[in-house]
């Protein structure tokens, strides 16, 4: 027995069904509108726009971004959209694959709170690169990017944590409709269209969470989201159609890739019941991380205010939600890919140099240094049901006299209950692009983005790819 209730519609050609795909693309041609979009959710918007940039231009620099960016530069094609760091334009879609692999590229991007998913690689890389192609409007971005978040939001909702828990990887199994819904909408898809282009996008889904470890595995994940709706969204408009019972059918996404599917969150979604909230991340690497280290880095202020010092350290205990305290165990990372998902290491890292942006990770590990690699081999990850929430943590480092020093870390710095303050954010930025953008270029850029109801997307671009 389904566990919807189809709604029929009457015209005079035919009946239809009404699916959750007819009901999406429904509100969001008929209902979603800016002029209703909750102001909280554009501030979000504009301030997630500012750090995906950022960590977009950082991430080019990186192996994964110039291998992405030199493959597409080489492919060609017509000059819709800008490789981001260059002046080389590619397809739409080929810009939104290089872009969205660098923005992915250094474990700096944003973060959903619930399902630890990333908003921007698979969304803002499709709707920058249709956004530049098109020159669209920055009111016109502002809500379909708005548009793109509630999609892969709310079926994050309904489908999590069973798809993640079954080795899916949320950012782009689920992004890819996000990226569908604000390319269609700056496309001007008709409501037909847009289910179709969620058929399409769900014969495409694709990303597991094997991923971990030596190889860039996870740095590729986001590209195909973000191309693969682009080539949804364009064959639809063409008149090329998809299923669209693609969500709730008998072997469509919701069934095939969640055990546990909470369809109310799918059901007759409604403007203004949706607001979006951001965490950013001030360390450079997975979220369950952050707040070992932010018990780490007390650790290591109280050790060297005793006089003491790091290398006195016997052992450090984290203890964890049960959610993660099997996850990023590895004491002896081989790559900076691998350190940045390492609890242990990245302790070991803030502890030793109280310092764990995307650099610091480089030089660690490309540096073998031996410091940080003694101590991660005393920190262990402890499982501790008792803990409240999930990304939290408090951590008992030993010294070798018996001392014991003992920090909890409930919310993590970046997250919504303790969030970067304005200051923070661009001090991120800053050292982000500082090879590229002047301070007074980030001015400028802050000043487009935080008033771009008056500008276009290419006022944006023009100062990125300069």
């Amino acid at each position: 027995m389904t566990n919807l209730i189809f709604n029929i519609n009457f015209n005079k050609e035919r009946i239809i069904l009404s699916t959750i795909a007819r009901d999406f693309a429904n509100y969001f041609i008929n209902e979603f509108k800016y002029e209703d979009i909750p102001s909280t959710t554009i501030e979000g918007i504009k301030v997630l726009m500012m750090d995906y940039l950022g960590v977009a231009l950082k991430g080019t620099l990186t192996e994964t971004g110039e291998i992405t960016r030199s493959y597409f530069a080489d492919k060609g094609g017509r000059g819709e959209a800008t490789l981001f760091d260059s002046n080389i334009k590619v397809p739409a879609e080929s810009a939104a694959f290089a872009n969205a692999v660098a923005s992915h590229s250094i474990e700096l991007d944003d973060i959903d709170r619930l399902a630890l998913f990333h908003f921007s690689p698979p969304i803002y890389s499709a709707a920058f690169a249709i956004a530049e192609k098109l020159n669209v409007s920055g009111k016109d971005f502002i809500t379909a990017l708005a548009a793109g978040v509630e999609m892969m939001e709310r079926l994050s909702l309904a489908m999590n944590p069973s798809l993640r828990n079954r080795g899916f990887h949320t950012t782009p199994t689920l992004g890819i409709f996000g990226a569908t819904v604000a390319s269609a909408l700056m496309m001007k898809l008709t409501e037909e269209q847009i289910v179709s282009a969620f058929g399409l996008s769900g014969s495409q889904v694709a990303g597991m969470l094997e991923m971990y470890g030596e190889s860039m595995q996870k740095r590729f994940n986001p590209g195909p989201a973000a191309h693969n709706s682009i080539v949804s969204v364009n064959l639809a408009q063409r008149g090329f159609t998809g299923a669209d019972t693609i969500f709730e059918g008998k072997r469509g996404i919701c069934r095939s890739y969640s055990d546990e599917v909470d369809w109310s969150k799918l059901k007759s979604p409604k403007q203004g019941d949706y607001i979006f909230e951001i965490e950013l991340k001030p360390y450079a690497c997975a979220r369950p991380i952050h707040a070992p280290i932010d018990a780490a880095l007390g650790i290591r202020k109280q050790i060297l205010e005793s006089g003491k010092q790091i290398r006195d350290i016997k052992k450090v205990d984290v203890f964890r939600h049960p959610a993660w305290a099997d996850y990023h165990t590895n004491q002896e990372p081989k790559s900076y890919h691998d350190a940045q998902v390492s609890m242990c290491f990245s302790v070991a890292l803030g502890l030793v140099t109280g310092a764990n942006f995307f650099e610091d990770y480089i030089e660690a590990v490309g540096n073998r240094n031996q410091d940080v690699y003694d101590i991660s081999k005393k920190v262990s990850s402890i499982c501790d049901p008792e803990f409240p929430n999930s990304t939290g943590c408090w951590a008992v480092a030993t010294l070798k006299d018996g001392t014991e020093i003992k920090v909890m870390a409930t919310y993590p710095k970046g997250s919504i209950e303790n969030p970067m303050t304005p200051e923070e954010r661009r001090y991120k930025f800053n050292r982000l692009t500082n090879h590229k953008l002047s301070e007074q270029q980030g001015d400028q850029l802050a000043e487009i983005i935080n008033n771009l109801e008056s500008y276009n997307v290419t006022d944006i671009l023009d100062i990125i790819n300069k």
